[in-house]
Parts: C-alpha cells; structure tokens; sequence
C-alpha cells in the first residue's frame, strides 16, 4: 500500500515513469527500481525521483532525489514511509491542494 501512494503523490505532482529495471546498481544493488521523470522549464536538467523496492517486500522502499526535486514533495513522501495510511494536508493526495 505504502508503494502504490507514493507512486500516486509523484504521478500527481507531473512525475512519469520512464524506466522500470529489475536491477539495481551502488545504493539499489538487489533493488528493481523506479524511475520518475518530470521535465521543468524552471530548470535545466529534469527532475527525478527514483524509488529502490525490495523484492523481498514491496513496502521496503528507498527513495533518492534529485537536488531540484522539491522539499515539500520529499517530505510527503518521507511522511507517507513512516506513516502510510497518514493523511497527507498539503499534497497532491489531497484534493482540497489541488
């Protein structure tokens, strides 16, 4: 459940999945990993997200960002693996933010 929120906060905040590998490498090495994408005018490089998932259990989740990521999404996420069925005021998930 925890994997599927955080997939929906960063689909919703302009995030596509742009590869899906079953092969982890440094910090994933054993990991299939996610790669997010959002492409921003504000900067020159894209912004990333990428999530680690064990294969051993799909709520053990790694994520890493890129610097231009924003704070505030980090944090949702963040929130959302110590807290997965938290309420989430200020994100995406919630449809009074939107």
């Amino acid at each position: 459940m925890k994997l599927e929120r955080m997939i929906e906060l960063i689909e919703k905040n302009g995030f596509e999945e742009v590869i899906k590998s079953k092969k982890g490498m440094g910090i994933f090495e054993g990991r299939e990993v996610l790669h997010f994408q959002k492409n921003s005018s504000r900067y020159l490089s894209p912004e990333v997200i990428q999530l680690g998932v064990s294969p051993a259990d799909k709520e053990d989740v790694l994520p890493v960002f890129t610097k231009n990521v924003s704070q505030k999404l980090r944090d949702d996420i963040y929130n959302l693996m110590k807290n997965p069925s938290a309420e989430l005021e200020h994100s995406a998930l919630n449809p009074a933010c939107l």
